[in-house]
């Protein structure tokens, strides 16, 4: 696989990922969300603040 192709799969895995983090929100803290995604407090902070 090329490196164009390498760094598609990676968004497209980033991208689910924060879609499962939105959907998490409505029952999990910003740090758990956080410690099960991998992705930063501040990341699911401002997931947070765009949903309201």
């Amino acid at each position: 696989m090329n490196e164009i192709g390498k760094i598609l799969i990676e968004e497209a895995k980033r991208e689910k990922t924060i879609e499962i983090a939105r959907n998490l929100l409505e029952v999990l803290t910003i740090e758990m969300i956080a410690n099960k995604t991998g992705l930063t407090v501040e990341e699911v902070k401002s997931l947070e603040d765009e949903s309201k």
